[in-house]
């Protein structure tokens, strides 16, 4: 049960036995709170169960993974985030795994700090994948899916699978500390203008502005505005010392206590 601390601990502890050494570790646990029995519990059992296994799990065998890597000479580890988690969602689910991802996002970046140079620590940030709660989800969901994401489809489990392997491998051996969303592009751009240049399509209903190509010019003001003087600088003498003084002219008479005679 990794919503113990003790059961996290004794899942290493066979991990470390069954395989004997750890060179990649992936926190890939979590809880589903979305169907079956866990999206019938209150909003603060779902925040229990998230931080339990979520974030507690994830930071506790992260960290003895880590050790044991770094003790030996090198080991890379990934944590999952969620894309939404840096620019927030609407709602109860939002809420809960905005939290908790977050805070994975945030202890990946330290952890890695900590581990480096020997261990390489990375997190993936999943947009919207198209798991068993994809598959049953309302009609609204697809539609929210084609608007928001600019390639037009669902990720899939593979498109994270494949993502990690890259991340484990060689090809990624100066790569740490990094949050990588795997999400079609989703955020990158706030309006997505029509595909083609044509004036008669609509609008989506959300686009603040048209786009540019049929916004109207700005109009000129009533009159200019006044243009103000330009006043060429001071100029400025720097100021220099005053030369020594020059010394008292050679005198024909000797001075009457130096005389010779």
């Amino acid at each position: 049960n990794l919503g113990t601390a003790g059961g996290a601990n004794c899942f290493f502890e066979a991990a470390l036995e069954a395989l004997g050494n750890i060179d990649i570790w992936v926190n890939n646990a979590g809880v589903d709170i979305l169907t079956g029995e866990g999206a019938k519990l209150s909003y603060e059992e779902k925040l229990e169960a998230l931080i339990a296994v979520d974030l507690r799990a994830s930071m506790l065998l992260a960290r003895r993974a880590g050790a044991a890597m770094k003790k030996r000479g090198g080991g890379v580890i990934l944590n999952m985030g969620w894309d939404q988690a840096a620019v927030g969602m609407e709602g109860e689910s939002g809420e809960l795994f905005g939290a908790i991802k977050g805070g994975v996002m945030a202890f990946t970046r330290s952890l890695a700090l900590s581990l480096a140079p020997e261990v390489r620590v990375n997190c993936l940030a999943p947009g919207w994948i198209r798991t068993s709660w994809g598959a049953e989800a309302p009609a609204e969901w697809p539609e929210r899916v084609l608007t928001e994401v600019p390639l037009e489809r669902w990720g899939t489990p593979e498109d994270l699978a494949d993502t990690a392997l890259l991340l484990i491998s060689d090809a990624a051996s100066s790569i740490s500390a990094q949050v990588l969303n795997i999400h079609g592009g989703a955020g990158s751009c706030a309006i997505r203008a029509p595909a083609a240049p044509h004036a008669d399509l609509p609008l989506p209903a959300h686009a603040p502005h048209p786009p540019p190509h049929t916004r109207p010019p700005r109009p000129l003001p009533d009159h200019p505005p006044p243009r103000r003087a330009i006043v060429p600088p001071t100029p400025v003498t720097p100021h220099l010392p005053h030369p020594p003084a020059p010394p008292p002219p050679a005198s024909d008479h000797a001075h009457p206590h130096t005389q010779l005679h």
